[in-house]
């Protein structure tokens, strides 16, 4: 086989994805032990976050900087209307 780092990392995430859902599968058969706790909720809501980021797919260069520029322009708006109250 010849397999390269593209190859690795793509078998890495699906490895994390697929402990990710164990554990929330392993958490869902444990709730009652966490009945009122906010720890259960908390672990569930971070799994849940952890799966949605690695399934996201990739952002390329131009997505990534058309975005950072959205923001810093946002930013840069709140910062003069920031200015113009003081």
């Amino acid at each position: 086989m010849n397999l390269d780092v593209r190859d690795f990392n793509w078998w890495t995430v699906k490895g994390r994805i697929e402990n990710a859902k164990k554990r929330l599968v392993a958490l869902g058969t444990a709730r009652i032990a966490y009945h009122g706790d906010e720890s259960y909720e908390r672990q569930v809501r971070d799994l849940v976050d952890q799966i949605e980021i690695l399934e996201r797919p990739k952002m390329t260069d131009e997505e990534v900087l058309a975005n950072w520029k959205a923001r810093t322009n946002e930013l840069r708006a709140a910062m003069r209307k920031m200015k113009g109250k003081n």
